[in-house]
């Protein structure tokens, strides 16, 4: 399916910045996949300066398998938007005197890995230009850590990995300016209005309240998001919230995975949005039957949404197997 198609192609067109912040924002989803807080990872600066060679940081002290994208507790990636043939990826490991570089050193001095991406190259497993060429490079750089990890995504690899990952496929869509699929990542799917200076912070002041049908009871606004929250995590039962229009429906939906509201806060980077009214593309339950057949876990927000609409959505996301998480607005 085209959004979630990632190919190597769409990764080598990204900026040096967003193929950095991409693989932070990967690293963040990964993390939280495994019930890991997404503040072991971080990242920042300009890839393109000369640095420590290391761009994107994960650190946790949680035991991580070594067969998954983020091999290790201490994970660090040096991030190029350019070619890193065998020569070159070894070199980039060290510094002006051709000794390895100090913050690589202190990955490897912790039992951790380094990883380096490049998002120009697509590297097959072996052969002269492969990834294990590569890695041999890197670990003649690191000659003083004999058992450092070391290994090299190329642009495919970095595509396989945002598959895993529903939302930063539409987010890498968005990156590229192709919006005519309609389906977003999180971000402000409310549109304020321009100069609105609150936009960012969602009003949670005494008087706010959700009316929950099955307890028939008002929830203050806070309680009630974080009473959605677990009804999300504990049940596959779809979610509704329907309202009069302008009384903050989306944003409501916006606060159920912001970390300043309440506790606990849903996984923002497993989190698709689409307006039903702009007809997006796919269709929202086309788009459902496919995440439900990847057994992808992933909240699905469909806005403007009919009752008609509502119930064959929640018909394919409550199938066998599926991890689809349904949320629905409607007037």
């Amino acid at each position: 399916m085209g959004i979630l198609d990632i190919k190597s192609g769409d990764i080598s067109a990204l900026s040096p910045g967003d193929l950095q912040e991409l693989v932070g924002r990967l690293s963040q989803a990964e993390l939280m996949k495994r019930g890991l807080p997404p503040t072991g990872a971080t990242w920042g600066g300009n890839i393109n300066t000369r640095d420590g060679g290391v761009d994107v940081l994960v650190d946790t002290d949680a035991r991580i398998s070594e067969s998954g994208f983020i091999p290790k507790g201490v994970t660090a990636f040096q991030v190029k938007q350019t070619e890193m043939g065998v020569a070159k990826v070894g070199g980039e490991m060290l510094d002006g005197k051709g000794r390895l570089k100090q913050a690589i050193a202190e990955v490897f001095q912790g039992g951790g890995a380094y990883i380096v991406v490049s998002g120009k190259d697509s590297a097959p497993p072996l052969g002269p230009v492969g990834i294990d060429e590569r890695k041999q490079s890197m670990r003649k750089a690191a000659k003083d850590y004999p058992n450092g990890f070391v290994d090299f995504y190329g642009n495919d690899r970095i595509a396989q990995w945002v598959r895993c990952h529903s939302s930063l496929a539409s987010w890498v869509r968005e990156q590229k300016r192709e919006a005519r699929y309609g389906w977003k990542p999180y971000g402000d799917w409310s549109y304020p209005p321009l100069g609105d200076t609150d936009a960012g912070t969602y009003i949670t002041q005494k008087g706010m309240v959700l009316l929950d049908r099955v307890r028939k009871e008002p929830l203050p606004i806070v309680e009630a998001i974080n009473a959605l929250r677990k009804t999300m995590r504990e049940r596959a039962l779809p979610v509704r919230i329907v309202g009069l229009a302008g009384t903050g429906k989306t944003r409501l939906m916006q606060a159920l995975f912001d970390s300043k509201v309440g506790e606990a806060p849903l996984n923002k980077y497993e989190v698709v949005y689409a307006d039903s009214g702009t007809s997006p593309e796919p269709s929202p339950v086309h788009f459902a039957e496919v995440l439900a057949a990847k057994q992808d876990f992933v909240v699905l927000i469909v806005d403007n949404c009919s009752r008609e609409l509502h119930d064959k959505l929640a018909v394919v996301c409550r199938a066998k197997g599926s991890r689809v998480k349904l949320v629905t607005v409607d007037l």
